[in-house]
């Protein structure tokens, strides 16, 4: 439950971190990492934002959302 709204995680590593019900309306997730994170209950996430970040076979985005690998 976690609220990173409007916060800057550019370039943040959030693998494997526990992030339900976790806000990140407004977030800066430019090249943060997501590998191995369940994003399917986070509030706020938005294609946009998602297509900004990347994980792994192993992240969850929310339904109707996807995320590149990282390389």
């Amino acid at each position: 439950g976690a609220t990173f709204r409007g916060t800057n995680l550019s370039g943040a590593n959030l693998a494997h971190a526990k992030l339900d019900g976790a806000d990140f309306t407004d977030a800066d997730l430019t090249i943060t990492s997501f590998k191995g994170t369940d994003l399917s209950h986070a509030k706020g996430l938005t294609q946009k934002q998602l297509d900004a970040a990347c994980g792994d076979a192993d992240t969850h985005a929310p339904a109707g959302m996807k995320i590149k690998s990282c390389s």
